[in-house]
């Protein structure tokens, strides 16, 4: 139960948010003027989140701590892993998975579509230092899709897909779900080239249309509804 009878609409959001994915209302008490702080806690996880106030509907964090099972532990890398963290202290967060097989295929002969996006990403990663060391793969999924397959030096594995409702995107790492938790650059990269070729705005994979439906079918996430989108 908050302490607060009456909450900013961006602090309401965001209880509201944690609420949906957790099932847990976090505790909010204002600790400043323009300063509330949230506490989400079960038997093994508490975190605390201040959000500040910095100028008119403009709110930023101001802070974070996470304890499982009493230790200080690193803040996650995205809201989702903090979810999954929370609903299974066990898995720390991380799920299991696995990326599907790409056959290698000449960009030439890519269609048009996709050969304009792939060069796209290929000129911006070219040109960005912190990917000298990317390597960029063309080929096509077992559905027969183009896939754009980027194997970052941070060992992050990114595939995108080119979607008739959008650009579909799955990432891992070390085994594991890393779709959500990309660092900045790389999701700041990805976003912006889908911006600048005016792809149509990426949707979720159940979304109509069959190949989107392929897509979803072939995702096993306990995270419902969130997974498999770039998020622009």
């Amino acid at each position: 139960m908050t302490a607060e009878t009456w909450l900013p609409a961006e602090v309401r959001r965001i209880v509201t948010e944690i609420t949906d994915h957790t099932g847990t209302a976090p505790d909010v008490h204002r600790v400043e003027t323009r300063r509330f702080r949230l506490t989400l806690a079960n038997a093994r996880v508490r975190m605390t989140l201040d959000v500040k106030m910095t100028g008119p509907g403009r709110w930023k964090w101001a802070g974070s701590t996470l304890h499982v099972d009493g230790v200080r532990v690193p803040i996650m890398p995205s809201p989702e892993a903090f979810y999954r963290l929370f609903n299974d202290p066990d898995e720390g967060g991380r799920r299991p998975a696995e990326l599907p097989p790409l056959e290698p295929y000449p960009l030439e002969d890519a269609p048009v579509e996709e050969a304009l996006l792939f060069q796209a990403v290929r000129g911006r990663f070219d040109a960005n230092p912190r990917f000298a060391e990317a390597i960029l793969t063309f080929g096509r999924d077992p559905e027969g899709g183009g896939v754009l397959q980027i194997a970052d030096p941070s060992g992050v594995t990114v595939q995108l897909t080119v979607l008739p409702e959008g650009i579909g995107m799955r990432a891992v790492k070390d085994g594991f779900e890393a779709t959500h938790d990309l660092d900045a650059d790389l999701r700041e990269a990805v976003g912006a080239l889908v911006r600048e070729r005016g792809v149509p705005k990426p949707v979720q994979p159940g979304s109509p249309g069959a190949r989107g439906q392929r897509e979803a079918a072939r995702l096993t996430s306990v995270e419902v509804r969130r997974q498999s989108v770039i998020r622009v």
